[in-house]
């Protein structure tokens, strides 16, 4: 059934594009439209320059090998751009390490130098206050 299905499509396919391509072009008529159709098919079915009487391509060593030296070089390049360029991103990443740690050692100094100034028994007596404060709310309560 499938198979009827599938020659059905490719019947029907066959025939609307033979009944609409000619209407579709501009100025064809049936004796054009088959000499193209023939001159389409003849020049498919030619063999290029490059292939042989046995239809298999003719392999143009010193083309190859100039092709294999252009990738090569270009390879070659490509490989040094991609050094250089990371050579310059891993200076720029150490320089921009260098910078924070300095800031971050600043940054150390300025808090150890706050903590020192920091009087902790007047905070203890703030807190002795604040605990009596809750005491007597407590007893209030």
């Amino acid at each position: 059934m499938l198979r009827k299905a599938s020659v059905g499509l490719t019947t029907l396919a066959i025939a609307t594009t033979t009944a609409v391509a000619p209407a579709l072009a501009e100025e064809t008529t049936p004796e054009t439209t088959a000499a193209e159709t023939t001159a389409a098919v003849e020049t498919t079915t030619e063999t290029t320059p490059e292939q042989d009487d046995n239809g298999s391509s003719k392999l143009n060593k010193e083309d190859i090998h100039n092709k294999l030296d252009e990738l090569s070089s270009k390879h070659q390049d490509d490989k040094q751009d991609l050094d250089a360029k990371h050579k310059e991103h891993k200076e720029n990443f150490h320089a921009k390490l260098d910078e924070l740690s300095s800031k971050t050692d600043d940054f150390n100094a300025k808090a150890e130098k706050f903590i020192k100034n920091i009087d902790f028994s007047k905070i203890q007596d703030a807190l002795k206050v604040v605990e009596k404060i809750i005491e007597i709310s407590a007893k209030l309560a």
